[in-house]
């Protein structure tokens, strides 16, 4: 976030655009776990910089964790028909 509330994003986003952003709810990860696997978007990385830890440490506490950046995380809201066979 910058310092007058707006935000940063790595694709054209036209004005008045909603969004979504997704995040753990780390109270209801299950404390016996024996480790993590953590995928996130490169433009969170990107947007975030050095703060990148800010979402990753938090999980580092409660197990082992193992993970990476990726392109193209998404949803689409569209249905894509599919056929039977």
């Amino acid at each position: 976030m910058n310092e007058d509330g707006s935000a940063n994003y790595t694709a054209h986003m036209p004005e008045g655009e909603s969004v979504r952003f997704a995040y753990a709810n780390i109270r209801l990860i299950n404390p016996n776990i024996e480790r993590l696997f953590i995928y996130s978007c490169m433009s969170r990385k990107l947007v975030l910089k050095d703060k990148v830890g800010l979402e990753t440490e938090p999980l580092q506490k409660i197990a082992p964790t193992a993970g990476f950046y990726t392109w193209g995380i998404g949803r689409s809201t569209s249905v894509i028909p599919t056929t039977s066979s």
